[in-house]
């Protein structure tokens, strides 16, 4: 894994209507994995979100009050992680991408 520096980016957390923003300041990295992104645990007690990993669901409050929902899908949660372990099914880095900038 190559760090490639960090980056600070208002982020906006949304379902339909009920949208919360935060900066969040994110640390870049050149590595071969399934993940897109990894919101840590900074971010999330910042948002005042309750994570709930087993039913893919995210709460958190909003500035009027009210409590904005994000619901993930388990089966397009499944499919997307079973497709990025096809992409390297070895599991290993290529020599190509070992040291490289």
């Amino acid at each position: 894994m190559h760090v490639r520096g960090y980056i600070t980016l208002k982020t906006i957390f949304a379902a339909e209507k009920q949208f919360k923003a935060i900066k969040i300041r994110y640390l870049v990295v050149n590595a071969p994995n399934s993940y897109n992104i990894v919101i840590g645990r900074p971010s999330f007690n910042q948002l005042g979100t309750l994570l709930s990993t087993k039913f893919l669901v995210m709460k958190y409050p909003l500035d009027d009050g009210g409590v904005g929902t994000i619901k993930g899908d388990q089966k397009v949660a499944r499919e997307c992680y079973l497709a990025s372990l096809k992409l390297r099914p070895s599991g290993r880095i290529p020599a190509r991408e070992i040291g490289t900038n």
